[in-house]
């Protein structure tokens, strides 16, 4: 007896749980790392310590519910105003990120004769030494047009073999550009997600002993 209650127990808490991750459910988050192509410094505000062969981390989130803006039937245009929605990249130390103050960003999806997958940021934080940084932005295109079969916002990280042009920029005019591709990208659990990984592991765990 004592033995089922419990296992009412855990049941109930699991239950609860992917309840729980249901309703936050809705902020994708991806992480992301690049590789850095080349780069120009025209104002020197990095002074040689962003290098071609740099890695760049950081991550992008975003509403997987957010309404697509454009009438197209080819193209989406999800805009983020979600004070949890976000772009975040560093390099050796110099961080670019979306104003949460002021965001102006977007997720864009062209499944046409070529496809797309996008994101773009035109208000962004400046650099620690007041530097602006006018645009965050990295584009996929697949010329074949197979990568993608609708224009609906992804709810998981884009496969980066299924494209075959991969390019991220930093930069301001005639301030600086940094170029490069990204090599890796996944959706990062939630919170909510990661316990119930942890919850369904000791369950399986309990019942198994």
């Amino acid at each position: 007896m004592r033995q089922e209650c419990r296992g009412r127990i855990l049941t109930g808490l699991v239950v609860c749980v992917v309840m729980a991750a249901c309703a936050q459910a809705e902020v994708i988050t991806i992480a992301i790392e690049a590789r850095v192509d080349a780069v120009t410094d025209t104002a020197n505000v990095f002074g040689g310590a962003i290098q071609a062969g740099h890695t760049i981390t950081g991550y992008y989130a975003y509403e997987s519910t957010t309404p697509d803006t454009n009438p197209s039937s080819t193209y989406g245009a999800y805009w983020q105003t979600h004070v949890g929605c976000a772009i975040s990249f560093t390099i050796a130390g110099f961080g670019f990120s979306t104003d949460g103050n002021e965001m102006n960003w977007r997720v864009g999806i062209e499944n046409d004769y070529h496809d797309t997958y996008s994101i773009r940021s035109y208000n962004n934080l400046p650099l620690s030494d007041g530097t602006p940084v006018e645009s965050i932005y990295w584009q996929l295109e697949d010329s074949t047009g197979m990568a993608l079969t609708n224009t609906d916002l992804p709810t998981t990280a884009p496969v980066l073999t299924d494209w075959d042009y991969n390019r991220l920029i930093l930069e301001t005019s005639r301030t600086f550009s940094i170029d490069a591709h990204v090599t890796k990208g996944e959706v990062v659990p939630e919170p909510s997600t990661m316990l119930l990984i942890v919850v369904g592991a000791f369950v399986i765990r309990r019942r198994l002993t």
